[in-house]
């Protein structure tokens, strides 16, 4: 696909990969599951249609970080953000960003670097999204922020350089809400996270006392294409201990999260007690099932097309959005039924 963007405007690229969203999401049962009971314990009306909706905001964030890289696209951020995110940072010293995978907060921290004050991004390697970071940028490697990120390896070295930062009054920027797996249990710290046990990284809730920093709680959620708004809440520091840290954190980002919760991206069981009903799921959907999925993959798309990201066909009059969700719907609809009158004869 990214061959096939590089030669096509972004606006064309945002209605071609709403096949590959319909397909990721339908075939892979664990990851829907997961991502529908997340919307459901965060209080969304229709959990499945929200978990849709985050599928396809994850696969536009992706569109915008490729043609940003290929300098097609600029990002821009809402001004109240800027000034919300400017008097929460306006006190000297050394202070932790905590966000979480949110929209896209690697791209939108750029509007930090306006305000004067360097921030040192903090990354774990995933080795299970290499393929999928091709050509979009890894954010291990600092995309967005100007400078190279700091791997948290575990190692002395990276955490003497995170307190280096610290004590020269810079900034680091963590996203502390994923906990990887193989991670060691003593690096987990046990949070309530929409009235349930889960488990977030005590690493970054450490470092902000070891370092006597600040700590503000920041999100970037995307409002159009490569356009963010921030949200920025200063975090009260006055006990270093993790726990007590870490459940504040948790609060300031479920408060987040629930304004724009179809821009969580944590596809697998957040929650400890998700993971056993997870994985009692097949892998996929059943190949005898599969026939239904076109019609429905085609009015979910239509829907999402023509109503939930209106923005995609800006200048496009009611009466062609009309025929292309007539076009969309009634083809998927069709294939729906041969397939399925084909496997009954």
């Amino acid at each position: 696909m990214a061959w096939l963007f590089a030669r096509v405007p972004p606006r064309v690229a945002y209605v071609l990969v709403l096949p590959a969203i319909c397909h990721w999401y339908t075939h892979f049962n664990q990851p829907r599951f997961a991502v529908a009971r997340a919307m459901g314990r965060l209080g969304c009306r229709w959990p499945l249609w929200t978990a849709f909706k985050a599928y396809a905001q994850y696969a536009f964030v992706l569109v915008d970080r490729f043609y940003v890289r290929q300098g097609r696209l600029r990002v821009a951020v809402e001004p109240e953000g800027r000034d919300l995110l400017a008097t929460a940072v306006e006190e000297p010293g050394p202070i932790v960003l905590l966000g979480g995978h949110c929209g896209a907060l690697e791209m939108a921290m750029e509007a930090l670097e306006d305000l004067g004050r360097p921030v040192h991004p903090v990354a774990v390697a995933d080795p299970g999204a290499g393929t999928l970071f091709q050509g979009v940028g890894d954010p291990t490697r600092g995309f967005g922020f100007g400078r190279q990120a700091i791997v948290a390896d575990g190692s002395v070295a990276s955490g003497l350089r995170m307190l280096q930062v610290l004590r020269a009054g810079e900034a680091l920027g963590f996203k502390a809400d994923r906990v990887l797996p193989g991670t060691a249990p003593a690096e987990g710290l046990e949070v309530d996270f929409a009235g349930a046990p889960a488990l977030l990284p005590a690493g970054p809730l450490r470092i902000i006392g070891l370092g006597k920093a600040r700590a503000v709680v920041v999100s970037a959620f995307r409002t159009g294409p490569a356009r963010f708004e921030l949200l920025a809440d200063a975090m009260d520091v006055t006990s270093k201990e993790p726990a007590v840290l870490g459940q504040h954190f948790a609060d300031l980002l479920q408060d987040h999260i629930r304004r724009r919760p179809d821009q969580w991206f944590n596809f697998y069981p957040f929650w400890p007690e998700d993971e056993g009903p997870a994985a009692s799921l097949p892998r996929t959907i059943p190949p005898w099932f599969r026939s239904v999925w076109p019609g429905a993959l085609a009015l979910a798309a239509t829907w999402l097309l023509l109503v939930s990201e209106p923005s995609l066909l800006d200048g496009v009059s009611g009466v062609a959005r009309g025929l292309l969700g007539v076009l969309l719907g009634g083809s998927g609809l069709v294939v729906s039924w041969r397939r399925w009158r084909s496997r009954l004869l």
